[in-house]
């Protein structure tokens, strides 16, 4: 599985899409109600962190047309983005942490767990376990399947506000930090409630989006889970994504929009990686990542 472009931050075990089966706490209680999604390729992540119970809200179609008590019920949801980087010398186990950079945000202002996180790998690698350092948590990780022979993380170019794609496998999460910001150091709800004097400046602590989207064939993603409940159900075309185009490390999207890849990782096709050299692959970087980005399904 080589890297094709971008620098690596995290072994290759950990790359793919992972779904938490339960968080347990300090005091013994056990949490398995909540839709907990992970996302990483080699470099960039995503996480979606969403109530199980959390209203459709079939009835809306933007944040407008949510009463004041929806958009708190909206405002619960903790959903962020960031770099991994995991040190896989330290003791007693590799240890995470999750630098923000310039791309990366989160929509709560404050981090339920402020602290790196220990990782183990278990049962041939679908099995990853999550441990606070301070003894805080557990948590269980399940790999998903056909999520770990193709990786791309990518950055919109001078977006604001900043947007982030990642995709692993058949699974991908589409992030886009919200237009307004939360200055005090509190709990979103609490922060949202106290603008609903003025509508328009609580909306924009939750006009941002994190989606999380499954294949559906070559081309097609469809929404499966998003923090604005309306999009779930929509398909998005991300051909553009994993279609190869000038030097390899930039995308452009239907609307004309530059994205930088920051990581891509593929495992190889199986017909001339192999049987190359390291400096002949080397030599036809360009070549390669043209081949394997246009028809990734060949690589799953």
């Amino acid at each position: 599985m080589p890297l094709i472009i971008g620098k690596q931050t995290v072994p290759d075990r950990m790359i793919g899409c992972w779904i938490r089966r339960y968080i347990q706490f300090s005091d013994g209680a056990r949490e398995t109600a909540t839709h907990v999604i992970w996302v990483q390729t080699a470099s960039g992540m995503g996480d979606m962190r969403i109530r199980a119970d959390r209203p459709a809200l079939r009835h809306c179609v933007k944040l407008a047309d949510c009463s004041d008590s929806e958009l708190l019920v909206l405002a619960e949801q903790d959903c962020s983005c960031a770099r991994t980087v995991l040190d896989e010398s330290t003791r007693p186990h590799p240890t995470a942490t999750w630098p923000r950079g310039n791309d990366g945000f989160a929509n709560q202002p404050v981090q339920n767990f402020p602290e790196p996180g220990w990782f183990a790998w278990r049962e041939a690698g679908d099995c990853m376990m999550e441990w606070a350092p301070s003894g805080a948590y557990e948590e269980e990780w399940r790999l998903q399947a056909r999520s770990q022979d193709f990786a791309m993380h990518l950055v919109r170019a001078g977006a604001t506000p900043t947007t982030c794609l990642y995709i692993a496998g058949d699974y991908a999460m589409m992030a886009r930090d919200c237009s307004g910001k939360a200055e005090q150091k509190k709990p979103l709800p609490e922060i949202v409630a106290a603008r609903f004097h003025s509508r328009a400046a609580a909306e924009m602590l939750l006009d941002g989006e994190f989606s999380f989207a499954r294949r559906q064939n070559s081309q097609s993603y469809e929404i499966q889970l998003s923090s604005l409940p309306w999009r779930e159900g929509v398909r998005i075309d991300l051909s553009w994504a994993v279609t190869a185009s000038g030097d390899g490390a930039h995308r452009t999207d239907p609307d004309g929009q530059i994205w930088n890849v920051e990581s891509l990782r593929t495992r190889p096709c199986g017909n001339c990686c192999p049987a190359r050299s390291r400096s002949w692959r080397l030599r036809n970087r360009r070549c390669l990542t043209g081949r394997l980005i246009a028809n990734p399904l060949l690589y799953v």
